[in-house]
């Protein structure tokens, strides 16, 4: 995962991994596939019998791979919960889905976004713009961070995304386009280079990365 996820996402994800070895497991049922568990950390004072133990329910759907946990870490801070991880790992589910690998948390994010643009409208921009483009996106990541987290800020950003693009729209419409429409229609999208199937990153792997960096 290290490849993967930005530094700063990466050391919370190995956090989360070391919690998952000292975490223990209980199955409640499996009804039509949805599998029903309940998790608790069993490390230093959660292990003392006096001292209160947490307990996550995890669901996780055998069908649709689907994993969710009732600390809701993931759909809070966008990577898997130990609770989560601990039960894909009982299931031998050694890899993480694609799905649960936020693309604003990934080292590659800018540069995908900026290769996209320019694939698209390699004949209306030049190098130029695409560094514009990198940057902008750059720099609205932690803005969506924001905005995501509470309905309060989501509609602060609405606001504020519709504003910004009635000025913009107004600019805009005052400079002619570099290049003709009509050539622009006949740039197509080059075929190929996608790997089909299900994207995995081995759990294994970033185990053997926490044990290592000790």
């Amino acid at each position: 995962m290290r490849e993967i996820y930005t530094d700063e996402v990466y050391k919370k994800f190995k956090e989360e991994v070391r919690k998952m070895l000292n975490c223990k497991g209980t199955k409640l049922g499996n009804d039509g596939g949805l599998c029903t568990c309940e998790v608790r950390d069993i490390s230093g004072k959660n292990a003392r019998k006096e001292a209160p133990q947490q307990v996550f329910t995890v669901l996780y759907n055998e069908e649709t791979e689907v994993v969710h946990c009732i600390c809701r870490l993931f759909e809070f801070k966008g990577f898997l919960c130990s609770h989560a991880l601990y039960v894909l790992r009982d299931r031998d589910i050694m890899y993480v889905l694609d799905k649960y690998i936020m693309d604003r948390w990934r080292k590659d994010f800018k540069r995908k976004y900026a290769r996209e643009k320019g694939i698209r409208e390699l004949d209306s921009c030049d190098s130029t713009e695409l560094e514009r483009y990198d940057a902008i996106v750059s720099r609205s990541c932690n803005i969506v961070d924001l905005g995501s987290k509470s309905t309060k800020n989501m509609k602060i950003v609405y606001e504020a995304i519709k504003a910004l693009k009635q000025q913009l729209e107004a600019i805009v419409d005052d400079v002619p386009p570099l290049i003709a429409s009509t050539k622009r229609q006949s740039i197509k999208e080059p075929t190929g280079g996608h790997r089909k199937g299900r994207p995995r990153f081995s759990l294994n792997k970033a185990i053997s990365e926490k044990k290592t960096n000790k």
